[in-house]
């Protein structure tokens, strides 16, 4: 593939001729894989028929994805891991975005296709998993983080904290990200610290996240007993001593 094809337009073409075909492929492949349902698949399928702002063991995020992806595409398997599937395309389409930011078209073109071809993804993207989502919020807090560095414009914050909030209530690893964002302004950009608009972003990513944080009380912490419970369970079968 020569340089003038991942310049401007042509590449945003031939990235959305890859990301139709590895749709088309993938859910082409998946009801002819002869499989059914694993068994998180199940239990998220089961939460989706009764929405709430928790779960036992996980934030409300990958129940309200299939919730909606059986509404618009139906009960089957096809269905339920509709959109689940489409996560993984829009995550690259996030890191496009960093990456033309950061570098250039070019850069932009091969990461988004690095992305889209990860073997990794390729096999998630045939389930649902908490994962999906988390991977498309991550990108695409980094995004909208650069975004916000660049312009310190207050939509772009308030949009960074929208972004991290729906993060959160799709996986709390999610935190993650936060903390090392900190870390980042902290070491390279410590004058934003003393302004009100980064903060204003961790306040409505918690606003956000906060009708699960009142579900967990309110539930008497069914998430941090079942983590606590598995950590544990998985020290009493043994394993390698700390």
């Amino acid at each position: 593939m020569t340089s003038a094809a991942v310049n401007g337009k042509n590449s945003v073409k031939w990235l959305f001729g890859l990301t139709a075909a590895l749709l088309a492929w993938r859910f082409w492949l998946l009801p002819n894989l002869g499989i059914s349902l694993y068994i998180d698949e199940a239990q998220y399928w089961t939460w989706a028929q009764h929405l709430d702002w928790g779960y036992f063991s996980k934030p409300p995020g990958v129940a309200t994805l299939i919730w909606l992806s059986t509404a618009l595409f139906g009960d089957g398997m096809v269905g339920v891991k509709a959109l689940s599937m489409l996560c993984y395309p829009l995550a690259a389409a996030a890191c496009w975005g960093i990456a033309r930011r950061l570098y250039d078209e070019r850069v932009a073109f091969w990461s988004a296709v690095a992305v889209l071809t990860l073997p990794i993804f390729s096999w998630l993207g045939l389930f649902v998993s908490t994962d999906a989502l988390l991977t498309l919020f991550w990108a695409l807090a980094l995004w909208a983080f650069l975004r916000a560095l660049d312009s310190d414009a207050w939509g772009d914050w308030l949009l960074l904290g929208v972004v991290c909030g729906l993060g959160l209530l799709s996986k709390y690893t999610m935190a993650a990200w936060l903390g090392a964002a900190f870390l980042f302004l902290l070491a390279f950009h410590r004058s934003r610290l003393a302004s009100a608009k980064p903060w204003l972003a961790v306040g409505l990513a918690l606003l956000i996240l906060s009708p699960n944080i009142v579900w967990n009380v309110s539930h008497d912490f069914p998430t941090l007993k079942h983590t606590a419970d598995i950590t544990l369970n998985r020290q009493s079968g043994g394993g390698l001593a700390s």
